[in-house]
């Protein structure tokens, strides 16, 4: 083989994957946050949120989970908070997003490496279209979140003035598209739960959520569906997925918090604001971290069902995390099949589903869900003294990047909080994507194949 054959295979050979690229970026985004947060005129208490607190925060926004180990409001000052907030915004759109708008600014084109890379942060299966992709998610966040913006502006302004109450406005309308939870109201921990009988806060936060976690693609879709006549098998599944989850939920949490005093069974509430404190949690658990309730006064039922949901998550391509609903569908109709004797023939509205999806979609919720007991089993090891609902609660939270927190995240050690930091950005990132990128393998097609096995299961 001659040397310049032999330099180019070398090159080829330790060139990183695309699924490694997306896990440096958002690791180095995340240190550039951290730095940040550390400085001292981040804190209004100079020096007073050490690099680990500055870590976690910077991981937390990155990876829009929300969880926090200080008060948001009351420990950062204007610059801390806008620093989150553009923490929140970069990591919820995603880098690569970002990343492709220079190119389009700098009027440069992409080489196939970056497109490649570019498809893989947007989760799409084709590289068509791209730029118009990426175009199309910047002009709908830039109009939901304005709109958002301006809602909650009709409250925020009249209680703390046209500034402060204009960047309350922006920051949550941000925090709550983007699927993150912060919240900068003056208060320990309190997040909104002020405003649980509130139509304006709860009713536009929550559609904020629900926008930021249907994906940029089925929101196009929609938006275009009275030209198009018609919604792709994905765009029906993710609308369908989330409506039966956002109700479900709500039935769920109303059944299971009616007679608890501390939550829900309140008997200063009206039945509209019960109603409307069920509806929320159950937009709430899917990856966003508001809540209008105390978490840990909440029943076990309610928090097993929390956590499915958390786990769950939001759709694909979107700014929410969990294994995502059309990961959990795919499982169910392979349930169905199998369950039909229809064997690999998996079907839905007509359409065959492929086994090779079905078979990544298990491996999806089987990765997620033994990371997640490992992290649980970690955390119980250095925090004796909790319960295992609470930790494991904890890490669904984390994992799931829900942000929802039974009040223990604050008392956390050092070790239970590098934990959770390792558990946010493996649930960004994706637990399939990081398992690919720490193995640094692509994808292969094999030309020979093995003589099938047979095994007994089950």
């Amino acid at each position: 083989m001659e040397p310049a054959i032999i330099k180019k295979d070398i090159r080829k050979k330790n060139r990183l994957t695309p699924s490694q690229v997306l896990v440096i970026f958002f690791f180095l985004l995340i240190t550039a946050g951290g730095l940040l947060l550390a400085l001292p005129a981040a804190t209004v208490e100079e020096g007073s949120l050490g690099l680990v607190n500055a870590f976690f925060t910077s991981t937390s926004a990155v990876c829009v989970t929300g969880l926090v180990v200080v008060d948001t409001g009351t420990t950062f000052t204007l610059f801390g908070k806008i620093v989150i907030m553009m923490l929140i915004q970069f990591g919820g759109l995603g880098i690569m997003t970002f990343a492709s708008v220079i190119y389009v600014f700098l009027r440069r084109k992409m080489s196939i490496s970056n497109m490649l890379l570019m498809r893989e942060a947007l989760n799409q299966d084709s590289m068509s279209y791209l730029s118009n992709t990426v175009a199309n998610i910047i002009k709908m966040t830039v109009i939901i979140e304005c709109a958002g913006a301006l809602l909650l502006s009709f409250r925020f302004i009249p209680m703390y003035g046209a500034l402060k109450g204009g960047f309350f406005s922006i920051f949550h309308a941000v925090s709550a598209f983007c699927n993150a939870g912060f919240d900068i109201n003056s208060g320990n921990f309190s997040s909104i739960t002020e405003f649980v009988g509130d139509p304006l806060i709860v009713l536009t936060i929550s559609g904020l959520i629900i926008l930021g976690g249907t994906g940029f693609a089925v929101i196009h879709e929609i938006k275009t569906f009275k030209k198009n006549k018609k919604l792709s098998l994905q765009a029906r599944v993710v609308v369908g997925m989330t409506l039966f989850l956002i109700v479900a939920g709500t039935v769920g949490f109303f059944a299971f918090e009616a007679n608890n005093s501390k939550t829900i069974g309140d008997p200063n509430m009206s039945m509209g604001t019960k109603v409307l404190a069920a509806l929320f949690q159950s937009v709430t658990t899917r990856t966003a971290g508001f809540n209008t309730i105390d978490q840990g006064a909440m029943t076990l039922p309610s928090k097993l069902l929390s956590m499915v949901l958390m786990f769950v998550g939001a759709s694909p391509a979107s700014t929410g995390g969990g294994i995502k609903t059309t990961t959990f569908c795919i499982m169910l109709m392979a349930c169905a099949s199998i369950i039909k004797g229809s064997g690999e023939n998996i079907q839905f509205k007509y359409r065959r589903i492929s086994v090779v999806l079905a078979i990544k979609a298990f491996v999806i919720c089987t990765i997620s869900f033994m990371f997640v007991l490992l992290c649980s089993s970690m955390i119980m090891i250095f925090e004796q003294g909790l319960t295992f609902d609470a930790i494991l609660f904890e890490a669904f939270s984390a994992f799931g990047t829900v942000g929802l927190s039974v009040g223990i995240t604050p008392g956390l050690s050092v070790a239970s909080r590098i934990i959770l930091i390792i558990t946010m950005f493996a649930g960004r990132v994706g637990p399939l994507t990081l398992t690919m990128a720490l193995a640094g393998t692509r994808q292969k097609k094999r030309l020979v194949k093995n003589v099938e096995a047979s095994m007994m299961i089950g």
